[in-house]
């Protein structure tokens, strides 16, 4: 709860420049005129190994979000890494911002158990190859790390949750 609290304090006075009281979920309006959703922190694992372990443990898919350098920074991130973000981008976020914590909590609903976000570097390159990823890109994975379906992280994320319950049953039949 007081993680919370802080994150929708820090988050707040770094958009609008004064102090409020916002909670995850609630709407702000930023400088521009634009409303954002106070987005919630991922509990991002450390690699793709860990979310295959725990994936193996839990007997649940893992999912990997390939992101671009400069957004992995503060995609799910606390509000200190929200904070430096804006300052360093003319007080403006990255879309994938709201839309991926959406995702994930969609994601997490099809039974989906860890996630793990990789920057596109050159030297993941091997790594977005071998799993088809591009630049804000969910890639789901069997515990085993063999990719099940991947989903655009986009706004309009209803068409594609729809193609990812059914592989994630075709998948769930097969083992």
């Amino acid at each position: 709860m007081w993680t919370k609290f802080v994150f929708s304090m820090a988050v707040m006075a770094a958009v609008t420049g004064s102090v409020g009281y916002a909670a995850c979920g609630d709407k702000i309006t930023i400088a521009n005129g634009s409303v954002i959703t106070v987005p919630p922190i991922i509990s991002w694992d450390a690699s793709i190994e860990e979310s295959m372990l725990v994936a193996q443990i839990k007997k649940k898919p893992f999912a990997i979000y390939f992101v671009c350098k400069d957004d992995c920074k503060v995609v799910g991130e606390n509000s200190d890494a929200i904070k430096n973000y804006m300052q360093a981008n003319n007080n403006s976020l990255p879309s994938s911002v709201v839309d991926v914590p959406k995702i994930v909590t969609q994601v997490r609903e099809l039974g989906v158990g860890t996630f793990v976000k990789i920057p596109m570097t050159k030297e993941n390159r091997a790594l977005a190859e071998k799993y088809a990823g591009e630049s804000n890109t969910m890639v789901i994975c069997s515990p085993t790390g063999e990719k099940i379906t991947s989903i655009k992280c986009t706004a309009d994320v209803v068409k594609a949750m729809e193609t990812t319950k059914k592989d994630l049953a075709v998948w769930q039949g097969a083992k």
